[in-house]
């Protein structure tokens, strides 16, 4: 290797580190250390310069050595600039190496530069981390002020180790393609076997991301759930302390009010009295939230549905109990789609209306049937009622919802429509949860 041979690639290392640096930092949310990632920058020169003059002028399987730890060194650097070790992080910047590699092996089989020499190739490289370079500034002036989050948790390791196999297939099809050899024979059979790997590494990627967005979505949609159960929690406590106030208050007045009373009646007064009487009894604390189920998840879920209820002129009532052993989560999930459907039939008729929630516990076995008017005309021969909303595609999914959490249970769920009711009836056994 000659001096500008070296001095390139010395350069485009340092390149390289100093592109990887900042663009971890984007990722990872941490800080760039500013001595640690000068000490890296000398590291990659003395090293490089170890190469120049011993590995790549000796043994053979040295060079290959010297190119694997390369990769790897730079790797390293970049994290203990940044003061993170975390494995993820190491395969996202093994990541941005091969693609910067792929890169100018697409460039120089592309452009076919008359000199196919090392220094070429090099050369390339460096224009490509260059660029690297400038897009990673950028993103790191947009994004220096909210380095707060690592967004490199979002894949797995497995999907990272996919991408770097993928981009090592593709790195060595495109180094075959720019390769001048008589043997075409041989270089189409390589580039044959190349391109089986790409198939067959690039159906596991798009299927293991396929099947790591449902898991995504799934949990997003769990994670919604229990936001609204947590939000309905809360909300009936503050109506309960509400209430609780009230009684407080009422209390606290309560003897002077008997004294009135009293001192009207002494005085003969019986129609001041009736009348006093009257006035007071619409002082007296409401009692509409105290929802007894047996299960403060479910008094909470039906008292926060009450009041969206009483927007369309609709009661729900009560009748029996609800255990305290059904998980909490599948309790939410039944209750609210069941009450949020139930309450958007009602919203579409006129008068006042009454929605009923019956509840039973008996042998270990939850039953939950509830009742509302409605309008539907439902198709039997389809396995559940359709949307009646516009955007049917993004909603209709709530007795869904219900169908596969009951499932979890083995247990049933029933729908009938009789009279213009809908009723829904869900039977399981909470010691049977898979």
């Amino acid at each position: 290797m000659d001096v500008s041979t070296f001095l390139l690639s010395a350069l485009s290392d340092n390149v390289l580190l100093y592109s990887q640096i900042i663009l971890m930092s984007v990722i990872t949310g941490k800080r760039i250390i500013k001595t640690k990632a000068f000490i890296s920058c000398g590291v990659v020169i003395i090293t490089d310069l170890l190469f120049g003059l011993s590995f790549f002028e000796t043994f053979f399987p040295l060079q290959w050595a010297a190119i694997v730890f390369n990769s790897i060194k730079v790797c390293l650097l970049t994290l203990y600039s940044l003061k993170t070790f975390r494995l993820s992080n190491f395969f996202i910047s093994l990541i941005v190496q091969f693609i910067c590699s792929v890169l100018s092996a697409g460039i120089n089989t592309v452009c076919r530069f008359k000199s196919d020499t090392l220094q070429t190739y090099t050369l390339t490289l460096l224009a490509v981390r260059l660029s690297l370079l400038i897009c990673s500034h950028i993103i790191y002036k947009k994004h220096k002020d909210k380095l707060t989050e690592d967004i490199s948790m979002i894949l797995p390791n497995h999907i990272y180790i996919l991408i770097l196999i993928f981009l090592f297939t593709e790195n060595g099809l495109m180094r075959n393609l720019g390769y001048k050899t008589n043997n075409n024979d041989l270089k189409i059979l390589i580039a044959e076997f190349l391109v089986l790997l790409l198939i067959i590494f690039t159906t596991v990627l798009i299927v293991s991301l396929t099947v790591n967005t449902a898991h995504k979505r799934y949990y997003l949609m769990l994670n919604t759930i229990l936001e609204k159960q947590v939000k309905s929690q809360l909300m009936h406590y503050e109506k309960m302390e509400r209430v609780n106030s009230e009684i407080r208050q009422f209390r606290h007045d309560y003897t002077n009010h008997m004294n009135c009373i009293a001192s009207m009646i002494k005085g003969d007064k019986k129609e001041d009295s009736l009348k006093y009487i009257k006035n007071l009894s619409g002082i007296l604390p409401t009692d509409k939230f105290f929802i007894k189920t047996g299960n403060y998840i479910a008094d909470a879920i039906i008292s926060d549905k009450q009041e969206e209820a009483e927007k369309h002129d609709t009661v729900i009532s009560f009748e029996g109990v609800i255990p305290a052993e059904i998980n909490s989560t599948d309790l939410c999930i039944i209750l609210s789609n069941a009450l949020d459907n139930a309450i958007e039939a009602c919203s579409k008729i006129s008068g006042q209306k009454t929605i009923s929630v019956y509840g039973n516990f008996q042998q270990g076995c939850v039953v939950i049937i509830i009742k509302n008017p409605s309008i539907l005309n439902w198709n039997k021969t389809q396995e559940l009622p359709a949307s009646s909303k516009e955007d049917s595609e993004n909603h209709g999914l709530g007795l869904l919802n219900i169908q596969r959490t009951v499932k979890k249970y083995n247990g049933n769920m029933n729908i009938s429509t009789t009279d213009n009711m809908f009723i829904l009836g869900i039977s399981i056994d909470p010691r049977l949860e898979k």
